[in-house]
């Protein structure tokens, strides 16, 4: 590939994905706006305590195999398979640690129903 044509390729992507970053921010910003006006001073609470809960089940769950994938699978395509089901094993057995330990420890933060 031509020096040219391969930084034109870096760019596009590169472009591709601060443009889905910044999209990603604004709805997200959107959807906060319209979660707290539509459930209120409590029930905002109460969905903010679950999102903190969710995102610490999913970084648990993700342990760093997004960066291993995207190094290693440019490494070796052939390995690809292999290194997907490896790991999604193992993000879904972290996933299920985290949520029985949050089960375990959740009653016990006075939150009430």
């Amino acid at each position: 590939m031509a020096g040219g044509s391969q930084a034109r390729l870096i760019f596009k992507n590169t472009a591709a994905l601060a443009a889905s970053r910044a999209t990603e921010s604004a709805v997200s910003i959107m959807l906060s706006f319209f979660v707290a006006r539509r459930l209120g001073a409590s029930g905002l609470g109460i969905y903010s305590a679950a999102i903190v809960f969710f995102g610490l089940i999913a970084v648990a769950s993700e342990m760093g195999s997004t960066n291993f994938l995207i190094r290693e699978i440019a490494k070796d395509r052939h390995k690809t398979s292999s290194y997907l089901s490896h790991l999604g094993t193992m993000s879904f057995a972290a996933a299920l640690l985290v949520i029985a330990a949050a089960r375990l420890i959740v009653p016990h933060l006075g939150y009430t129903d």
